[in-house]
């Protein structure tokens, strides 16, 4: 009944609510409420990519809108990443080259502070050695999938429907 009643006033003030659940992790529940009461709330869930190489991302970007319709956001800058997921909750995956520079040791604690504090949200690495990848270190969580680049985009496409995502 409480969900009924939340949907119903969420409703009112042309919002949304934001479901996403992954089988032994838990679920979340975000709530969409535009600033002008007028407007539309239209959000989708997205993916977040994470690389210094712009021509890359641009390419990426490219595909996956052609081929997707997925609004993806790139940060190519470690700083502000976990700002960026506490003010973007549609975000629902995360994309991030292994290989980087910014990525090295501080990538693996970038990883391990994504998991801890959204531990729901995918994690998808490329690397062009993923046995590197796959020697991460201690107890640092994995991301959830791996792929070797260069990787095909049907392939990656395969990956993005195959995970849980965020009902709006």
């Amino acid at each position: 009944l409480g969900l009924s009643v939340s949907y119903g006033l969420i409703q009112e003030h042309n919002g949304i609510i934001g479901v996403l659940s992954r089988p032994g992790l838990g679920t979340r529940f975000t709530l969409y409420l535009p600033v002008d009461r007028e407007k539309k709330t239209d959000l989708h869930p997205s993916i977040l990519c994470i690389d210094d190489d712009t021509e890359f991302l641009g390419l990426l970007n490219l595909h996956i809108a052609q081929i997707r319709k997925i609004p993806m956001e790139t940060i190519e800058k470690p700083n502000g990443i976990m700002e960026y997921l506490e003010n973007h909750p549609e975000v629902d995956i995360v994309l991030s080259n292994a290989d980087s520079k910014m990525f090295g040791s501080n990538g693996w604690k970038l990883i391990e502070k994504i998991k801890t504090r959204f531990p729901l949200i995918s994690i998808i690495l490329y690397s062009t050695d993923v046995n590197t990848v796959k020697q991460r270190p201690g107890r640092t969580p994995a991301p959830d999938h791996i792929l070797k680049k260069p990787f095909k985009i049907e392939h990656f496409i395969d990956i993005i429907n195959t995970i849980d995502r965020q009902s709006l």
